[in-house]
């Protein structure tokens, strides 16, 4: 799956190839937003934004203060090679009845569903609110952290970096759409999201997918695969985000973006061309709520992830209003508490939804899957329970 050709990508039910667009032989060119540079050119940093946001919808941003993507990275390894049993301790209630959090926690990989990752996420911790209280709604969950790679301490230390960083880019996007007026000052946005809220900080691991190892023991030369051979197959599919604005941090290839100018999708940097960053890269797109208030203005650009048949680590902050934030939850209106509408939307996807499921992990003596049911009979990656049809529309 190279520069120099390219194969339909697919993702996968049953071991069945659903046939998408082709996948991407093109590397995006994303505006980088310098952040050394926010105090002293904002103007034209503003210009910038909304420039690259008008569109393409991605932008990737630079020299964030005390911002350690090796830390996080370390860390998230760290957690997620621990075996099963220990990662479904801090499972949220779907998968753990004893946990008490049921919005956010780990989640694993659900067999036979078209996105193949898993995650732990949460939210801000009760200790950085004021009065160290949380509103009264049941998405607001105090995090119990994983006892590994001191967990705890770089999770609060890089949401309250990821959160600053997220509410400087709103600022900018404001100055670009209003100016700053008395009406709609610089700091617009901030009332809808600060101090309440629900902004998630997630850590996912997507291994290599079990099509793979089919694909290579099928081969001639199953060891001629540094490009990922003819096989393209998703770990997470094609779709737009729901919220605000999404700060994502990619450690291998893998995240692609689709031009809707030039019609064809393009794979996103790992790192800056020349490094000359270092490992304070990180991307950026708008979703749909933000799209939706400018109307259209901005774009919340289709993305998924390719899987090369190789491990990969990547994190997202959604940055997400408090709430009881009204938002235009359609393009051409209709406004709801961001809370409510947010818990509709979820639903849509399997690891939110009240449906008994499965789950995967890796057996790393067999360097396989191992899957079982909801009543934890033994199954394949590929069982049917009869569930994907049901959630793949809200996958999409």
């Amino acid at each position: 799956m190279g520069s120099s050709s390219s194969f339909l990508c697919v993702f996968v039910f049953l071991f069945s190839l659903r046939r998408g667009d082709e996948s991407a032989s093109e590397k995006a060119n994303l505006a980088v937003i310098d952040f050394s540079k926010y105090d002293t050119e904002f103007t034209a940093l503003s210009k910038d934004v909304l420039q690259a946001l008008e569109t393409y919808g991605f932008l990737s941003i630079a020299n964030i203060p005390n911002l350690s993507t090796d830390n996080l990275l370390s860390m998230g390894q760290t957690f997620f090679e621990q075996d099963i049993g220990y990662k479904l301790q801090y499972a949220k209630c779907k998968w753990n009845a004893s946990n008490p959090n049921c919005y956010r926690g780990y989640y694993p990989i659900i067999p036979g569903q078209s996105s193949m990752k898993e995650a732990i996420e949460y939210g801000r911790p009760r200790n950085h609110l004021p009065g160290q209280r949380f509103p009264d709604f049941t998405l607001y969950e105090q995090p119990t952290y994983p006892k590994v790679a001191d967990f705890g301490r770089i999770f609060e230390e890089h949401y309250d970096v990821l959160l600053e960083t997220a509410t400087k880019m709103m600022r900018l996007i404001s100055f670009a759409l209003y100016g700053n007026t008395t009406e709609r000052p610089v700091e617009y946005f901030e009332p809808m999201f600060l101090p309440h809220t629900l902004s998630t900080f997630r850590f996912m691991h997507s291994p290599p997918h079990p099509l793979h190892e089919a694909s290579a023991a099928d081969s001639d030369s199953p060891n001629d695969r540094s490009d990922g051979g003819d096989l393209c197959v998703t770990s997470t599919p094609d779709h737009a985000d729901s919220g605000f604005i999404t700060l994502v941090i990619t450690f291998q290839r893998g995240l692609e973006a689709f031009n809707e100018k030039q019609q064809r999708w393009e794979q996103l940097p790992v790192q800056n061309a020349h490094d000359i960053y270092g490992n304070n890269f990180v991307h950026m797109n708008v979703g749909r709520v933000l799209r939706n208030l400018t109307s259209n203005q901005l774009q919340a650009t289709r993305h998924r992830v390719v899987n090369y048949g190789e491990h990969r680590y990547s994190i997202a902050f959604f940055f997400e209003p408090n709430y009881d934030t009204p938002v235009q939850v359609k393009p051409n209106g209709g406004y709801q508490n961001y809370g409510d509408w947010i818990v509709e939307v979820d639903k849509q996807f399997i690891e939110y939804s009240d449906e008994p499921v499965g789950l995967c992990w890796l057996n790393r003596t067999r360097s396989r899957l191992q899957c079982v049911d909801h009543m934890r009979n033994p199954i394949s990656y590929d069982h049917d329970d009869g569930l994907y049809e049901k959630f793949i529309e809200g996958n999409e």
